[in-house]
C-alpha cells in the first residue's frame, strides 16, 4: 500500500480539495464541500477547519466571511505555523465574532514501515465487529473502542496477562477506506511496550485488509506520540477543528 497516496486522497475528500492538489505546493482556503468518503465526526458542520502539512494549510470554511478573513490575514505566512498560540488566539478570537470557538487540534500518524512482531510477549485475542459492543461502556478502554456509529468500531486486539485485558488497541472506519487507531494500557501494565506492539498488530491487519490506519493523538501526549513512532508510525499532518458556542 502507498500510505501517502491513500493518505492524499483521504484528505482531498476530508479538505474539499482535489487528490492532484496534493502534496501541498501553497496555502489553499476553500469553502466546506460535503464530499462523499469524507471522515465523518461531530465536528462535521464546523465553520472552520485547518489543514496543516508539508509546510502549508488548507483553510476550509462554511462561511464566507470567516474564510476571507483567514485569507486576508494567513495567505502568505507558513502553514507549518499556524498553530502558534498568538496566531490560534487570534483566530478564536474572530471566531467568537460568529458564535464559535477553536475546539481542539490534533497531530496525525501514518506508517512508514510496520517493524514485524512475532513474539508480541504476551497472549493475544483479537475481536471482529460484532463482539465489540460489549465494551462499549467499559471506560477503561475508551480510547480504543469509541461506539459512535458515525465511525464504527470495526477491529480490536487486547494483551492479556494472567488472563486480564491488560491493554487493547482498536480501530474504527472513520472513512470507507481509512480507519483510526486507539490505544489504552492499563496504569499497572504501562512502560511495557504493550501498546506500542498492540498498535503494530492492528496496524498490519488493518493493512492487510485493505485500509489505511491512521493514529491521532494529543498535542502535549508525548507518550501516545511515542507509541506510533515505536510502531513505525511518522507524523503526518495536524488538524484543527471548531464547535459552536453553546446557548445557556
Amino acid at each position: 500500500m502507498d500510505y501517502m497516496k491513500e493518505l492524499y486522497h483521504q484528505l482531498s475528500l476530508d479538505f474539499s480539495l482535489t487528490p492532484d492538489q496534493f502534496p501541498l505546493q501553497k496555502n489553499h482556503f476553500v469553502t466546506k464541500r460535503y464530499l462523499e468518503g469524507r471522515r465523518l465526526y461531530k465536528s462535521d458542520n464546523c465553520i472552520l477547519q485547518i489543514l496543516s502539512m508539508d509546510g502549508h494549510m488548507v483553510v476550509c470554511s462554511t462561511d464566507a466571511g470567516v474564510l476571507s478573513w483567514m485569507e486576508q490575514e494567513y495567505k502568505d505566512i507558513s502553514g507549518a505555523w499556524i498553530c502558534e498560540y498568538d496566531k490560534i488566539f487570534r483566530i478564536n478570537d474572530k471566531l467568537k465574532e460568529y458564535g464559535h470557538y477553536i475546539a481542539d487540534g490534533h497531530p496525525f500518524f501514518i506508517p512508514k514501515a510496520l517493524p514485524e512482531c512475532r513474539d508480541p510477549g504476551f497472549a493475544v485475542r483479537w475481536y471482529e465487529r460484532e463482539e465489540l459492543p460489549q465494551f462499549f461502556a467499559d471506560s477503561r478502554f475508551s480510547n480504543a473502542i469509541g461506539g459512535d456509529e458515525n465511525r464504527p468500531d470495526m477491529l480490536a486486539v487486547t494483551a492479556v496477562i494472567d488472563g486480564e485485558i491488560a491493554g487493547m488497541a482498536g480501530a474504527s472506519a472513520d472513512s470507507g477506506t481509512a480507519w483510526q487507531l486507539g490505544i489504552d494500557v492499563l496504569p499497572a501494565c504501562q512502560n511495557r511496550g504493550i501498546g506500542t506492539v498492540l498498535t503494530v498488530l492492528l496496524a498490519r491487519e488493518v493493512v492487510r485488509r485493505g485500509f489505511l490506519p491512521f493514529y491521532g493523538t494529543g498535542n502535549s501526549h508525548i507518550q501516545s506520540q511515542r507509541v506510533a513512532v515505536g510502531a513505525g508510525f511518522i507524523p503526518a499532518w495536524w488538524e484543527l477543528y471548531t464547535k459552536p458556542y453553546q446557548n445557556p
